[in-house]
């Protein structure tokens, strides 16, 4: 489980996680197994390719204050039926769907929609094997 604490500045991994590269393509976070996002964390449509930060977010502010770059920041999970996605300081926002094969704890703001327990899919989107 990745997790970022904006405040302090740190993004720690506490178990193996893999993000999803191609064919999966739902758009920000895409992990196969569980995500805790706090610390006043923000997750929106950002994208590097298309220059810098500031230059995108020009939505907003939203309810924590925050600009954004747009609202397609999703966070899924797709592997195994218990991976959570922990949303757990209100000062951390998505901007985008959050959807769990387990289930979504939300102290934060998400401004889409959320699922919980949707079916897992097999997730081995690097055709690694597990350890």
């Amino acid at each position: 489980m990745w997790s970022f604490d904006r405040d302090l500045g740190q993004c720690q991994k506490v178990t193996e996680t893999v993000i999803a590269l191609s064919p999966f393509s739902f758009g920000g976070i895409t992990v196969c197994d569980q995500i805790k996002i706090s610390g006043g964390g923000l997750v929106d449509s950002y994208n590097s390719a298309n220059g810098t930060y500031s230059s995108q977010a020009t939505n907003g502010p939203d309810a924590q204050g925050h600009h954004f770059a747009g609202q397609n920041g999703n966070v899924w999970t797709l592997g195994a039926i218990s991976a959570d996605i922990t949303i757990s300081n209100s000062g951390t926002g998505v901007h985008g769907n959050v959807s769990a094969t387990g289930t979504v704890s939300n102290a934060g703001t998400i401004y889409g929609t959320v699922t919980n327990g949707p079916a897992p899919c097999t997730c081995d989107p690097l055709g690694v094997s597990p350890m």
